[in-house]
């Protein structure tokens, strides 16, 4: 899933506890993924609120507001409360919601 959308990758070095190891041991074994596959899902799962904020930032800016407008608006809080792991849900909408074609 993530790797299609990655042009390049980073080799990079971590160490980890050992329960924690075990968790996503555990985990790539579960879902036949390979552990660096699970770490990455997990990261990208992890810091996609500070990518939507950030990309909210940006539309704000755009749009005139400063960030710290953007920051004071009540529904800027719940931007990546959520995460579905849809990534092109605006494009495709009435799939996720309405399913496949229907006659």
């Amino acid at each position: 899933m993530y790797t299609r959308r990655c042009k390049t990758m980073r080799r990079t070095q971590i160490y980890l506890p050992e329960d924690l190891y075990e968790k996503v041991r555990r985990v790539s074994y579960e879902q036949k993924k390979s552990i660096a596959g699970v770490v990455r899902e997990a990261l990208a799962e992890y810091l996609a609120p500070e990518k939507a904020k950030a990309q909210a930032i940006t539309e704000a800016e755009e749009k005139g507001l400063s960030e710290k407008e953007l920051k004071n608006h009540p529904l800027y809080r719940i931007i990546g409360m959520c995460s579905t792991g849809i990534e092109d849900g605006a494009e495709k909408h009435d799939h996720y919601i309405y399913g496949g074609i229907r006659s």
